[in-house]
């Protein structure tokens, strides 16, 4: 999932394993009565469209999706189908319907017609489902499952995160409601508002196109200009209205404004945006609550801060972390427990068990205190994060290791985004939970458990790899790459096709044998590399940063724990997040551009 999604996966998901804990490949099949419904451009009845229902794949993330009917039914002159008996799937299999072509109330029918539908698991479509699909069931539908999506047909995902594409097929119906085919849309959890007006005026966007006899990118025609504006850097134009939206969310700030100046004179669409956004990312909104970002630079301000969150917990501490040698953050921790707040701790012990083991053994022999080692079935548990009274986050680069604090490049957010927090909890519950069975029985192997993205967290082993190469793939003028690592093979490929497409890439890391052979392969692909003599008399490149584009509308970063390699990134356990705040990206940029100019070239 490359880009930044939505919302309230997480939530949808505890919804979901809350009520049933059957094993979703061995649910009987059913025959549906009926499923019946309309398709509409704007307000416009489409006239001849195609309608099929789809079964996501389920051979891997993006697997091509299943046909249900053997013959597509087609609509009336009002927009109306019926389909009656025509199929059978299982009860728990997820389900969507894609509209393509028709006449929209035009002169001819429109070949780049396209539209869609998430409905949710087969066994919840019965006689009485209505389905309204157009432009905001559409929308809907590819922001929520865009991170298993590669095309309108190329939707499905493998066993592993089956249920978080489960979840994203309920955020789709928080979204937007497929009977009224309108925003908001239904059970949008407690204290969360939907953006309706973000989401009419993507619809509004849309429906230019859809409301037309088609066109081509590059011609002028409705369809041609949003074709143009959604095409991806380095990508090809999309065809359609589906694919083109799913463009739109892998891009969220391309082309802003460009695409508003899209919506109709007359938008079908309300209520609506009155100017153009800063961004097309579609998630649910905590209501009455103010998101604080603080973002810290090392060595530069070193871990006071981190002190002081520790040193404010007033009822719970839950910290994940590779490395915890540092005797001024475990002691106040064991203060905290001391004063009544409990604190969990897990740590790394495939790899770091040695290190940890004292700060272990100081915190289990206080009450309040608990550590334990991390599930053996992550080959690292690398993930640097803790949440303070389950209100604020910090996501780290940085280990707590008091000898690595003076000479490192580092960062740290702190963060109160309930969506980012409520993510990183469940996560440590899980990940707790199996550490602490493991711990009694060492046989114990833990249910898959599929971290949500929140509204901006990557994940290893589950999102990280395509997150960071899409990153990469995604820049269109700059990248600006800090890491300790450069080992991953699709990660230096997407940075030579950046380098050779004319993108500025600017690496900086520590100079380290091991990857010589690829600083070479980067160079000669055009790419800038410089790097520190891996030397304690110079600042270490510890931290993993990427700024793309950074002072365009499509800007972006990522920084967390996840290195440039590929256990990194689909074998252990790993936290990033993406970063879009225009203080932090700007000091992001800063501090990697001094960074690059103060080391010499490879």
């Amino acid at each position: 999932m490359s880009n930044i999604r939505l919302s309230l996966a997480l939530l949808a998901l505890i919804s979901l394993t809350g009520c049933s804990g059957m094993n979703l490949q061995t649910q009987a099949a059913q025959q549906a009565a009926a499923v019946h419904g309309s398709i509409h451009g704007g307000q416009q009845p489409v006239n001849g469209a195609s309608v099929q229902l789809y079964t996501v794949g389920t051979s891997g993330d993006y697997s091509t999706a299943t046909a249900l009917l053997a013959t597509p039914v087609l609509t009336d002159s009002n927009g109306a189908f019926n389909i009656t008996g025509l199929y059978s799937c299982t009860n728990a299999t997820q389900v969507f319907l894609l509209a393509t072509g028709g006449n929209p109330g035009t002169t001819a029918n429109n070949p780049n017609l396209s539209l869609m539908a998430a409905l949710g698991p087969c066994s919840a479509l019965t006689a009485s489902t209505f389905i309204n699909v157009n432009e905001v069931t559409t929308v809907a539908a590819v922001s929520a499952l865009a991170p298993f999506m590669k095309s309108p047909t190329g939707l499905g995902s493998s066993a592993y995160d089956a249920n978080a594409l489960a979840a994203d097929f309920t955020t789709a119906s928080q979204i937007v409601s497929t009977p009224t085919g309108s925003a908001p849309g239904s059970n949008t959890p407690s204290g969360y508002t939907d953006p309706v007006s973000l989401i009419n005026t993507m619809g509004n966007i849309l429906a230019a196109c859809i409301n037309s006899v088609g066109g081509t990118a590059g011609d002028t025609t409705p369809c041609g200009t949003l074709f143009t504006l959604a095409t991806p850097p380095g990508g090809a134009a999309p065809t359609d209205t589906v694919t083109a939206m799913l463009d739109i969310a892998n891009h969220p700030t391309l082309n802003t404004s460009s695409l508003y100046a899209l919506v109709p004179s007359a938008p079908p669409f309300q209520p609506a945006l009155t100017s153009a956004p800063s961004s097309y990312q579609v998630k649910l909104q905590p209501t009455g609550y103010t998101v604080t970002r603080t973002f810290l630079v090392e060595p530069d301000q070193q871990v006071s801060s981190l002190y002081a969150l520790v040193n404010g917990a007033t009822s719970t501490i839950d910290l994940t972390i590779y490395d915890l040698i540092d005797t001024t953050f475990s002691g106040d921790l064991v203060a905290a427990c001391n004063r009544g707040v409990k604190v969990r701790v897990i740590m790394d012990q495939n790899d770091e068990k040695t290190p940890n083991t004292p700060a272990y053994n100081q915190l289990n022999a206080v009450t309040n205190c608990s550590a334990v080692f991390a599930y053996k079935k992550f080959p690292a548990t690398h993930q640097k994060s803790f949440v303070i009274d389950g209100t604020e986050a910090a996501i780290l680069t940085l280990n707590l290791n008091t000898s690595d604090y003076a000479g490192t490049r580092d960062f740290a957010m702190l963060e109160n985004d309930p969506v980012d927090v409520a993510a990183i909890e469940a996560t440590f519950a899980s990940d707790y939970s199996a550490a602490v069975q493991q711990a009694a029985n060492s046989t114990y192997v833990a249910p898959v458990y599929n971290p949500s993205s929140g509204n901006s967290l990557i994940w290893s082993p589950t999102t990280a790899q395509t997150s960071l190469v899409g990153i990469i793939n995604n820049a269109t003028s700059t990248l600006l790459v800090e890491n300790e690592e450069m080992s991953a093979a699709n990660i230096v490929t997407a940075l030579e096709n950046a380098c050779q497409r004319g993108v500025a890439v600017q690496v900086t890391m520590t100079n380290q044998t091991s990857y010589h052979a690829n600083f070479a392969a980067l160079e000669a692909a055009g790419c800038g590399v410089h790097v520190y003599a891996d030397s304690t008399k110079v600042i270490y490149i510890h931290a993993k940063v990427i700024v793309a584009d950074y002072g365009t509308s499509a800007q972006l970063a990522y920084m967390g724990s996840i290195n440039f390699s590929t256990a990194s990134m689909v074998e252990n356990r790993e936290l990033g997040m993406y970063i879009t705040d225009q203080p932090t990206l700007q000091t992001l940029n800063t501090t990697l551009t001094n960074d690059y100019a103060g080391a010499p070239a490879y």
